[in-house]
């Protein structure tokens, strides 16, 4: 837990949708969204003490922020409208602009992604201040969330599912996609898995290969929304939940435990009698019947 506001402070509650942690400076930002909170901009927390995180500072303005990502002291900022750069001072310093939505970003290294609507920018942001766009690429929907650990890249992109692209030599590459049966709102890379949070399940899908492999689903209690992964573990975030999940080495399936004789009651001749099985494994799973 980061920060618990009082009850008494809902009216003007201080709460966003996103988050991000940057491990060179123990510190949290939290993204301040219009659909969470009355207050829009950024707001950041010492997590020095692990006991007692110390909410240091807010940056108000009037941007719904969408997204965040940090690495190095840096912040890459999405929003409404532009994206924009802060440095460990906390200060402004640079705005990409021409942009019409930013809901997905990700800083890695000198380099950044946005997803502005339906198109993916990398920009070189070395010279922290003056951002330079390097190449882009057209999506086939709008980005919610971009995922990139210095090559790899995943976009989700709502019904569309999950785009995966990578960036090599500078240059923008769509490598495959990811098709879901829901809606895709969240995902984590963690090396060459990727985590994906849909409307009704969590997903776990080998990205190593142009021809992505399926491991697994969870199903959702109540709608997941949100993933964050390393280490072979998930935390996934739904509406009125929080899960742990684990990525289990060498299972490629559900394992039945069956009894070894089903009755089925006695209907009329030529009612069909139903016997469902599912298998949320990545391996094809053989089912035999012997009937008397």
């Amino acid at each position: 837990q980061v920060y618990q506001q009082e009850p008494d402070d809902a009216t003007d509650r201080l709460s966003g949708m996103v988050v991000t942690y940057d491990a060179s400076i123990d510190r949290v930002w939290m993204g301040l969204s219009e659909t969470m909170s009355k207050r829009l901009g950024i707001a950041w927390f010492d997590m020095s003490d692990r006991e007692a995180p110390v909410l240091l500072g807010t940056e108000l303005d009037d941007r719904d922020v969408r997204a965040v990502s940090a690495e190095g002291g840096r912040l890459l900022v999405g929003t409404n409208g532009e994206a924009y750069l802060l440095n460990e001072a906390v200060e402004k310093v640079a705005t990409i602009d021409s942009i019409s939505a930013s809901y997905g970003v990700a800083l890695r290294g000198d380099r950044a992604l946005i997803a502005d609507e339906t198109m993916l920018r990398l920009f070189d942001v070395s010279d922290v201040g003056s951002p330079v766009e390097l190449d882009s690429l057209q999506m086939s929907a709008r980005g919610w969330d971009v995922e990139f650990d210095g090559r790899r890249v995943a976009v989700v992109l709502g019904s569309a599912g999950v785009g995966l692209f990578e960036v090599v030599d500078d240059v923008l590459r769509q490598t495959g996609a990811v098709a879901l049966p829901s809606s895709a709102f969240d995902a984590a890379l963690d090396g060459d898995d990727l985590w994906i949070a849909a409307w009704t399940g969590t997903w776990l899908v080998d990205v190593r290969s142009e021809t992505p492999v399926t491991l697994g689903e969870s199903p959702s209690v109540s709608r997941s929304v949100g993933v964050g992964a390393g280490y072979g573990r998930a935390m996934v975030g739904e509406v009125f939940f929080g899960r742990a999940l684990q990525r289990v080495p060498r299972a490629g399936g559900a394992e039945l435990t069956m009894t070894a004789a089903l009755y089925f009651p006695d209907t009329e001749e030529g009612v069909p009698q139903l016997l469902e099985v599912r298998n949320d494994g990545s391996l094809a799973m053989e089912v035999e019947f012997e009937c008397n």
